[in-house]
Parts: structure tokens; C-alpha cells; sequence
């Protein structure tokens, strides 16, 4: 998150009553904003959130490292004791999740959740920037990842990343892990174009792209 981000919201989404801006994790790189004074933090999302939007956050890889890097005598009265939720609402966000959340069969995360071929839910996700899924013949695209340091499936955040498929010594049943690219949308803000989407507007792309992919 940056001034840029923040302006280019601003610029995008009025700022009214009812309106509940969603930001899907890793709103703060943790080595770089915990070490700024928690008054520079509180600023940035207040321009953001406005004066009548809702701001709720799931929190990302990036956020769960904020207290590794925690410069704690400018976060006062926040410490080493507070949680996350504590910390990250301190900052101006109303409602913050630290799992994924359902809404309707929609399932809201920063990475990416595993989801079998044939699920009825849809996975709305960050963490991924200029990957996503999609029917081709990289292996990699049609595959989840294997992150060997904290033993879960993920997808790898960018293309260089070092997280790689596990070998097939390490992994048998290697089709189990098989996803259907229409189960999943790609939020990023990178990805997405620097643009805001509406709830609504990203349900109706799926809708079309499960339609076209079933």
C-alpha cells in the first residue's frame, strides 16, 4: 500500500455511506511500514477509508510479518502483545480476518484456496499479482504449488518465485491437486489494472466465464 494506491481509490470510489471497500491482504509490507511511526500509518489508511466508507481486511502473508519487523517505540501504545485484528484496526480498518471468509459461495482470501474440480464455490483472491490460473499447457497453471518451508499448497506469488512444484516422490496422488481455472479470479491490484471492482462486477465476469467454461 502506497500513496499512489490510496489516490488512485480515492479518484476511483465515492466516498458515501454503505460503501465497504474490501482490501485482500498485505495492505502494509511489514519490514517497511512497521518501522514508520504508527501516526504515518493511520494517516495513510485514513485518507483512504474516507470519511463514511467501511474498510475490512484480510490479512495477508505480508501483514502476518508485521510484528517480526515492529519498530515498537514508534507503535506506541500498540506492543508486542497485541494482536493483529488489534494492531491493523488501530490503524483505521473496521472488521479484519486473518482466515478466509465465505460470502454466499464465494470465498474471500489472500492466497489462493484449494479448491477440487466440480466445487460449486469461487475463489476471489490476492497474493498472485501477474500470475493466474488458466487453461494452458504450463503445468504450473493447472497445478497448485507446494510451499516446502511451511508445508501447504499455494501459488506462487510472482514467477520468479522459489516456491516449485513438489517432486513426485514427495507428492503421489499428483492429480488431486488439479483446479479448475473458472473457480477462481484474481484481485490483485496489479493484475486488475490498477482499477477498483465492485462485488458485483467481478460475480458477473465469473458468471460468464463459468457459463463459457462449463
Amino acid at each position: 500500500m502506497n500513496w499512489d494506491i490510496v489516490n488512485s481509490i480515492n479518484a476511483q470510489v465515492p466516498d458515501e455511506k454503505g460503501i465497504v471497500l474490501w482490501n485482500l491482504g498485505d495492505v502494509f509490507y511489514g519490514r517497511l511500514f512497521s518501522q514508520q511511526p504508527l501516526e504515518n500509518l493511520k494517516r495513510l489508511i485514513s485518507v483512504m477509508k474516507g470519511k463514511h466508507r467501511k474498510l475490512n481486511l484480510i490479512l495477508g502473508n505480508h501483514d502476518f510479518q508485521f510484528k517480526k519487523w515492529a519498530n515498537w517505540s514508534k507503535l506506541s501504545p500498540l506492543n508486542a502483545q497485541s494482536s493483529l485484528q488489534t494492531i491493523f484496526q488501530n490503524c483505521g480498518f473496521d472488521v479484519v480476518y486473518d482466515i478466509p471468509i465465505l460470502i454466499d459461495n464465494y470465498i474471500l482470501s489472500h492466497e489462493p484456496v484449494f479448491l477440487k474440480p466440480g466445487s460449486q464455490f469461487i475463489n476471489i483472491h490476492g497474493h498472485t499479482h501477474q500470475k493466474i490460473l488458466k487453461d494452458s499447457d504450463d503445468f504450473t497453471s493447472k497445478f497448485f504449488c507446494y510451499d516446502l518451508e511451511n508445508y501447504k499448497m499455494v501459488l506462487k506469488a510472482y514467477k520468479d518465485s522459489n516456491r516449485e512444484i513438489p517432486p513426485i516422490s514427495l507428492k503421489k496422488d499428483w492429480e488431486s491437486w488439479r483446479v479448475e481455472c473458472k473457480n477462481y479470479f484474481n484481485a490483485c491490484w496489479d493484475y486488475q489494472n490498477y482499477k477498483v471492482r465492485s462485488f458485483e462486477s467481478i460475480k458477473k465476469e465469473l458468471e460468464n466465464n463459468y457459463k463459457g467454461q462449463s
